[in-house]
């Protein structure tokens, strides 16, 4: 049988008093004598009694608890950013709430549902794969919650949101690639509706027109997961003209690539490199080593949660949505050792 959850009326039946006195005592109030405080706090104790921070929320108008809602909890990646958001809330006084939407829209708007109803003062986003629109986040906004997207973000302008500058991230990954001698290119990318893969299908025919090489869509492929990435390695590396490089454009899709270059027998780098947008230790420890563009998930989420402070501390001004870009870095390692030659 569950045990009933202890009161304030509770705690002051038991005491002979009114729930106003047994309030005021446990917040210390000089009104209150110390004998009574003692007793008070001696049977909050005793009962392990824990305040309602959701009555207390809504008697007072107001939350010290922020939502966050991410795809899912994988890799290195999202806990990474899960520990920055955490770290600057509990800073601020606030408690963090984390949902995942399994990268499921009906599931998203669920979680928008559920924290909307629990009077969050903030709510931090990393859209799901299958989110095509953000009207669900509209309702949250018109509540007066502020909200902040981070990493995986729909195409839209009039929106606070935190990322890496994909696009130039992509540019010089790729050029790497080029300047390396590798010449059919492979991009597995992500969702095309979102940012995340817009900015680096950018950088990418951006590089490749500058050495003028075709872009070819055929070389532009999407997986949303590791077992999408898998089976569409496994497509290109069985094509008549299959590709010297696949660049990632995250650890799940490196992880699948890797699956499906381990089934078939090849080697990296000399049968195919392989380039990898990352922020976890998989690239490191590989063997070979697997070059990556670098960004931190710990970052994007420090600075996500920073601006969504920002945001509700300033409630009554009318700030202009902008999007704060946060630099990446590319490092080279084995499996993009130089095609010809040794590396210098």
């Amino acid at each position: 049988m569950q045990k009933k959850q202890i009161t304030l009326k509770g705690m002051a039946k038991v005491l002979g008093v009114s729930h106003t006195t047994v309030s005021r005592a446990l917040k210390d109030h000089p009104d209150i004598s110390e004998e009574m405080k003692t007793q008070v706090l001696e049977l909050a104790k005793k009962l392990n009694y824990h305040p309602n921070t959701l009555a207390v929320n809504l008697r007072k108008n107001q939350s010290s608890t922020i939502g966050v809602i991410i795809p899912e909890i994988s890799f290195y990646f999202f806990p990474s950013l899960l520990k920055g958001i955490e770290e600057v809330a509990h800073s601020m006084g606030y408690n963090v709430v984390i949902m995942q939407s399994n990268e499921s829209f009906k599931r998203e708007k669920e979680n928008v549902t559920l924290l909307l109803g629990s009077r969050i003062a903030g709510l931090l986003v990393s859209v799901s794969h299958e989110t095509k629109e953000y009207s669900h986040f509209d309702e949250i906004e018109s509540a007066g919650i502020p909200i902040v997207f981070f990493d995986k973000v729909l195409e839209k302008n009039n929106i606070f949101k935190v990322d890496i500058d994909g696009s130039k991230a992509a540019y010089e990954g790729t050029m790497h690639l080029i300047e390396s001698g590798f010449k059919n290119i492979v991009l597995l990318a992500a969702n095309p509706n979102m940012s995340i893969s817009v900015d680096r299908i950018q950088g990418f025919r951006k590089a490749l027109k500058v050495q003028g090489m075709n872009a070819n869509n055929e070389n532009i492929l999407y997986a949303n997961n590791l077992d999408e990435a898998e089976f569409l390695t496994q497509q290109v590396i069985n094509r008549e003209n299959p590709p010297d490089a696949i660049f990632t454009i995250s650890d799940q899709n490196l992880a699948g690539a890797l699956q499906a270059i381990k089934k078939a027998d090849l080697t990296i780098p000399d049968d195919i490199a392989l380039l990898t947008f990352s922020d976890g230790p998989l690239a490191a420890i590989m063997n070979p080593s697997i070059s990556c563009i670098k960004h931190s998930g710990y970052q994007i989420g420090s600075k996500a949660a920073s601006l969504l402070f920002y945001r509700i501390k300033n409630m009554d001004k009318q700030l202009i949505p902008f999007a704060q870009i946060l630099a990446a870095e590319l490092v080279v390692r084995e499996s993009t050792r130089k095609k010809y030659g040794n590396p210098k």
